[in-house]
């Protein structure tokens, strides 16, 4: 069954009263589409931080170009958090734990760590 804008009511607080009827109508299509693409219970943060994107998007609090920004940003810290595992990984490596429990065990993927040992 669809969501209507009523049910999302309780979520969106005080932004109801922020947002237009058509608004409140399109957080409701949007929140149908977002359960779509996140539909595993696992993934009710995505959900989640979608819908919280929608309406900040509807409200004016964020543009496209916010989002672009801060997903670099994101991206940018991610690479660099990673440099500490990669090198630690190939260090475990090299004092003689295995290399596939040394990727697991340290969140980097095999094939990198293949090819920061030279084995690939």
């Amino acid at each position: 069954m669809p969501t209507t804008a009523e049910d999302l009511r309780p979520f969106l607080g005080p932004a109801w009263d922020q947002l237009t009827p058509d608004q409140r109508d399109r957080v409701a299509e949007e929140n149908d589409r977002i359960h779509a693409r996140y539909a595993d219970p696992d993934q009710e943060d995505e959900h989640q931080a979608a819908l919280n994107a929608a309406v900040e998007y509807l409200l004016g609090e964020v543009t496209i170009d916010d989002a672009g920004a801060s997903y670099a940003a994101a991206r940018r810290e991610a690479a660099r958090l990673l440099v500490p595992a990669r090198q630690i990984a190939a260090m475990a490596s090299a004092d003689g734990m295995p290399d596939a429990q040394a990727a697991r065990r340290s969140g980097v993927d095999r094939m990198t760590l293949l090819k920061d040992l030279g084995k690939r």
